[in-house]
Order: C-alpha cells, then structure tokens, then sequence
C-alpha cells in the first residue's frame, strides 16, 4: 500500500502512549458514556482546552480497542492529527492511513483497496479525495462486519486557513457522510479543541 504513501503515525503513538500512567483515565474507560460508545454509539467528541490530555486519553482509547482487535473481535484504524506535520493534516492524509490500516486487519477490505489500485493504473496514478472517501464507504458497508472503530486525534489541528474547501472543512465532510450514513457496526471517535468550526 505504499503507493498510497500513508503517514507514519506510530511517532505520535509512541509519544502519547508514553505519558500515560497505569491508571491514566479510569473515571473515563469505567464510566457510562465510554462503555455506551464501545458498545452502541456512533460519535464520540472528546474536546477540551490545548494541553488538558487529549492525545494522552486518545492514545489509550486505541490501546483499550487493540486488545478487541488482538482478540478478532473488532477492526480499528486510528489517526493522528499533526500541524507539525504537513502529512498528517488534510484528507489526502487521513484516508489513506485508515484504508491501509483496515486492509491489514481483513482480506475483504483489502480486495477493495486492491481494486482501487488497479483502476488507478497499478498505483501509477493517485486517486481523488471523493475516490478515497467511496473506497472507505465501501469498505464500511460490507456486510456481517465486527465493530470497526475509527479513532482520530487533534482535528483541530487540521488547518482551517487555505483553501476552498480547507483542509480541516474536508475532514469534516467526511465525518458527517460517515454518521449520516449510518454504517451499522462503526463507532467513531474524535477528540478537538472546542473550535467553533467543528
């Protein structure tokens, strides 16, 4: 999936991760609001001020999922916002990074990431923002489907200042078709400063 060329997140992972104490985050993991989400939600929007452990709570949120998925009982793909980082910004980063997470984890996923490959010349050429959003959507609508949980950290720091739509106004779309759409088994989480865009 190289030709996707899919940021390296395990940086901003490793970092997150890091910082976590044994018991980082059990009024949150025993509470009723996170139970609620792993097991029936569709959106989780943890937001707070910059610096108040955010990417701290997220990372340990995909921790908590992984051992779900180590058991075959769930998929996930996570994400890492970063304005440090021009790849880890815009949709054209996002997608990417989640299809090839899922592909990984189900050869169902990865025949339609493959056909997506093949109609874009053997990777030769790179597909559209609306060709990624429909490869995921697909990949979301399969049938008989574990839970898949999609975890994205820092929204906020998907830049909001260029472009029509920006970046951060894209990422946003894409969120909006996934809960309008209703995917039966997805559970997302998002955590954001409280920005008035999003």
């Amino acid at each position: 999936y190289k030709w996707l060329s899919p940021p390296d997140l395990s940086t901003n992972h490793n970092i997150a991760c890091g910082t976590h104490h044994k018991k980082t985050a059990t009024w949150f993991f025993q509470g009723s609001i996170f139970q609620e989400w792993k097991l029936t939600g569709l959106l989780l929007w943890i937001h707070g001020k910059s610096g108040s452990g955010k990417s701290i709570l997220c990372s340990t949120i995909i921790q908590d999922i992984k051992a779900l998925c180590k058991a075959r009982e769930a998929s996930m793909a996570y994400f890492y916002f970063d304005f440090r980082s021009t790849s880890k910004q815009g949709l054209h980063d996002l997608a990417p990074s989640l299809l090839t997470q899922l592909s990984a984890r189900s050869s169902l996923y990865s025949n339609i990431l493959s056909e997506l490959y093949s109609v874009h010349n053997s990777g030769k050429t790179l597909p559209s923002d609306d060709n990624l959003r429909k490869c995921l959507k697909d990949m979301l609508a399969l049938p008989d489907q574990c839970p898949i949980y999609l975890i994205m950290d820092a929204l906020d720091e998907s830049p909001s200042t260029s472009g029509i739509p920006t970046a951060r106004e894209k990422v946003l779309q894409l969120l909006k078709e996934l809960v309008d759409f209703c995917f039966p088994n997805l559970h997302i989480c998002v955590t954001s400063c409280p920005e008035i865009d999003i």
